[in-house]
């Protein structure tokens, strides 16, 4: 899925789209991607093309309402999300979006992100918000009155081995533009509060952030005033490797 280099050029497999505004646009279903040897999102590479995203779940950029549902993309082979070079070129599997408001996940927290393949890679962009993502969520997606509920599994089946499935390295490397991280998990740079676990399996792990402001690369939630809450499994067969990075403290 490529997004393309003018604005609002986004790819999307899901309800919603870009700066859809009516503040009641509610979404709901189950979302499943299956049967491919690669799935590879990109996002525009235009510098001065914004908002042409690639997302598998329901939202979009800037989209309101709240959404239900799960979503799950299995690959027999590279899970692959590439951040663009223009501003809010995100990539993402999950509901949410950049700057969308409303509730993400059944009340319950049943909803989840399932993302199963041979390897995992995360890679942000070089554009303002350009980030990538596995989980509900989005940077600056909702507020402390928003709730953010579901689990997030990379390489685990929730449903019918309750086991570990899929491998191959995990790699999340945060991008060079301003807020353009990597993250499994929910809630995002400047999002509302989240609750939910986060299951990651693989034959290694790798987490690197970059030298711009909010280009990080995390396993868990991020969220801005609201609480964060969940347990996390990390189980990998190799290495786990952690390279930080001097962040400015300004945008």
């Amino acid at each position: 899925m490529n997004a393309g280099d003018e604005e609002n050029d986004y790819v999307q497999i899901g309800h919603g789209g870009a700066n859809d505004g009516t503040g009641d646009n509610t979404k709901g279903g189950d979302i499943i991607v299956n049967g491919f040897t690669a799935v590879t999102l990109t996002s525009g590479s235009d510098v001065g093309a914004a908002d042409a995203y690639a997302q598998i779940g329901h939202g979009g950029d800037e989209n309101d309402g709240d959404i239900t549902g799960n979503v799950a993309v299995i690959s027999s082979g590279r899970v692959t999300l590439n951040g663009g070079d223009g501003s809010d070129n995100y990539a993402q599997i999950g509901h949410g979006g950049h700057a969308l408001t409303g509730d993400l996940g059944a009340a319950d927290g049943s909803n989840a992100t399932v993302v199963i393949g041979d390897g995992i890679d995360l890679n942000g962009g070089d554009g303002l918000r350009s980030y990538t993502k596995i989980g509900f969520g989005g940077n600056d997606a909702g507020n402390t009155t928003t709730a953010t509920r579901g689990n997030t599994y990379v390489n685990y089946d929730p449903l019918i081995t309750m086991a570990p499935a899929g491998g191959g390295a995990i790699t999340l490397d945060g991008g060079t533009g301003v807020q353009a991280s990597a993250m499994i998990g929910l809630g995002g740079f400047f999002a509302g509060a989240a609750t939910g676990d986060v299951e990651v399996y693989g034959s290694s792990l790798s987490l690197s952030g970059e030298n711009a402001f909010g280009s990080y690369a995390q396993l868990g939630h991020l969220t801005r005033d609201g609480e964060a809450r969940g347990d996390i499994v990390v189980e990998v067969d190799g290495d786990a490797t952690v390279v930080p990075a001097l962040v400015s403290t300004t945008p």
